[in-house]
């Protein structure tokens, strides 16, 4: 039976199909006996990379080797965290904090480990082991905390009026992690114990929840906001109320059906994907349009007939619209990033759920519900039309003439379009994520982890003086840069336990000039802290950076001029700079050239479509 046909003879039947899908698709998304959404997002910067990506591939053998940087870090913030009501309150924080089941390990100012001397050798153990209460013992804890380059600056701010608690989480992900509420239960946690200090948390699985909320808050608004819109659209072209109703109506369950096909086919929205509802509003909305205006031009014969005519008349349009789209969308497939070939992948279902919908749904609720033969006349803008036209007929040099200037400018303006990763400038700045962000950045070091790793061929090569001289170097001329807010090395760590074996003096904060005392102490010194610093063969080892810059153009240019600096370093020594942000945006390029791509063979592909159905190359080319 013939779509016409079954829509003049059959209009209920055709709805009952329809409402049945539609149901099932309702049923897909959100589960029935929980009323909870079945739609995942996971808004990861992972999703953003290329697959075959060796700048990931290599922040994540990094990271296997030395440990991650990128747990999460919750700030404390006071008039002074060094004095005994604020310690005692930091220990209890840093106790609450290590109760939740999901957190494996807190490092705080309360257990972070201290390398010192004593009469009788090196002594390793918590900073703050009994509460000083003196002001001797105070200034003596000051003095120890500040003067530790892994304290310094990064566990402590240097005007010490905040401290942070460095969160290693048991292995998750960012769905168990929102399911958990852990975010929330450590926040509740360290206010409990904190008085009226102020608690930040920020970090990558804490972003990535919070920006997950505000995409599915996003996924949701945008439609509305979208149909709002056009509904005032459509009431002003029809004037009547089955004319706005019929388009929306139509559009949302084709939003529906897609969202359901997300679902069945194992598909988690991330930043990209999220977009689609939002594309397929206007989409689907333009193709219901066509039917509905093409019903009000029939006034002869019921309303079934009148609707079936409707879609004889609109259909060829309609399916070439669509098929065109399709191949546009479908055209991201090619591209070298996961989540825009997603995107094309469901972009292309939901052309083809709203074309479904648009020849289904919008003529069978025409044919059942009554309505005008025909809406008010809006002859005005008939009459603007053929001004418009007419115009553009006669004047066709200076039609020609402004469009390409305007192509020209536009040229001028994609050329000048700036492409960026960072994740804390989408939300407002007055929001909390972003203050606590904010808090930690300026305050402790840094927010922006980076690793410098040095790598050599001959073992033993990171227990050279001269070797770690230059390593000392490197170090001193990062401090120097703006960008940079803390450094650590495996020399700051050899420089601990040298001064702590001779008494604490100041002066023995250096790298001992024989090899023989530095075998000894790293010897003496080895730990799961040194090991987070430097491979057991003295092969491999890292330089740990946090930057205090978050833009991408930034960054880039901080990387820039770590590489450039890295050049000085002997031959025999490989450097490479790492990190989720450098490797983020390394990958931007690729991003380029993959929609450049995309967007070539779109053209290509939809201009055959359509020099094939015009039977005509130069209607090809004009379309």
């Amino acid at each position: 039976m013939r779509l016409e046909q079954l829509i003049e003879d059959h209009p209920g039947w055709l709805l009952g199909i329809v409402a049945l899908v539609t149901l099932a698709a309702l049923a897909a998304v959100v589960d029935p006996t929980t009323g909870r959404s079945r739609l995942r997002i996971n808004s990861s910067i992972w999703g953003l990379l290329p697959e075959d990506s060796p700048e990931a591939a290599f922040l994540h053998e990094t990271q296997e080797r030395f440990g991650k940087a990128e747990n999460l870090v919750m700030g404390f913030g006071t008039d002074d965290v060094l004095q005994p009501d604020a310690l005692r309150r930091v220990r209890a924080v840093t106790r609450a904090l290590e109760a939740l089941p999901e957190i494996r390990r807190v490092t705080s100012l309360a257990n972070a480990v201290h390398i010192h001397g004593e009469e009788d050798g090196i002594r390793v153990g918590p900073f703050v082991e009994d509460i000083p209460e003196s002001p001797e013992a105070i200034a003596r804890l000051r003095d120890q905390v500040l003067s530790n380059p892994f304290t310094a600056g990064s566990l402590v701010s240097r005007d010490g009026t905040a401290t942070a608690f460095l969160i290693e989480l048991r292995p998750t992900d960012l769905r168990a992690y929102a399911r958990a509420q852990v975010s929330e239960r450590m926040i509740e946690a360290a206010r409990a114990e904190a008085g009226d200090a102020d608690i930040w948390l920020t970090g990558g699985l804490h972003l990535g929840l919070v920006n997950g909320r505000l995409l599915m808050r996003e996924t949701t608004l945008l439609p509305v906001l979208i149909l709002g819109a056009m509904s005032l659209v459509l009431l002003l072209s029809f004037r009547t109320l089955l004319g706005v109703l019929v388009p929306l109506v139509t559009v949302s369950c084709s939003v529906l059906w897609t969202l359901a096909l997300t679902v069945l086919v194992g598909h988690v929205l991330n930043a990209v994907t999220v977009l689609v509802p939002a594309l397929l509003t206007t989409v689907g909305l333009a193709y219901a349009v066509h039917v509905v205006s093409d019903f009000y031009t029939h006034e002869e014969g019921t309303r079934a007939r009148r609707a079936a005519e409707a879609v004889r008349e609109v259909r060829l349009p309609v399916l070439l619209t669509a098929l065109t789209t399709a191949i546009g969308f479908g055209s991201l497939l090619l591209a070298p990033i996961p989540a825009v070939r997603q995107f094309g992948g469901l972009s292309v279902m939901g052309v083809v759920c709203a074309t479904l919908a648009a020849l289904t749904l919008a003529p069978g609720l025409l044919a059942v519900v009554p309505a005008r033969r025909r809406p008010p006349s809006l002859a005005w803008t008939e009459g603007l039309a053929g001004r418009v036209a007419r115009f553009a007929v006669r004047r066709r040099s200076l039609v020609f003439g402004g469009f390409a200037l305007c192509f020209g400018l536009s040229v001028l303006g994609a050329a000048n379009i700036r492409i960026g990763s960072e994740q804390i400038t989408k939300f407002p700045e007055d929001s909390q994520v972003r203050r606590d962000f904010q808090a930690i950045n300026d305050r402790l070091g840094g927010a922006n982890p980076l690793l410098i790793v040095l790598s050599s061929d001959e073992p033993g090569t990171f227990k050279d003086p001269e070797v770690l001289g230059e390593i000392e170097a490197l170090q001193a001329w990062l401090r120097k840069d703006p960008a940079v807010g803390v450094t650590t090395s495996l020399v700051d760590h050899i420089e601990l336990l040298n001064r702590a074996f001779h008494e604490d003096d100041p002066e023995w904060m250096v790298v001992p000039a024989r090899p023989r005392m530095l075998s000894q102490l790293l010897l003496f010194g080895d730990s799961p802290e040194l090991r987070d610093l430097v491979d057991i063969g003295y092969q491999n080892t890292v330089v740990k950076v946090r930057a205090r810059v978050i833009d991408s153009d930034e960054i880039t240019a901080l990387t820039r001029r770590i590489q450039e600096r890295l050049r000085v370093l002997p031959e025999s020594i490989d450097a490479r700079v790492t990190g989720s942000s450098v490797v983020v945006g390394s990958a931007l390029d690729e991003i380029v050239r993959g929609q450049a791509l995309s967007i070539l063979t779109a053209i290509g592909i939809i201009y055959l479509v359509l020099s094939g159905l015009f039977v005509s190359l130069r209607v090809g080319l004009v379309a």
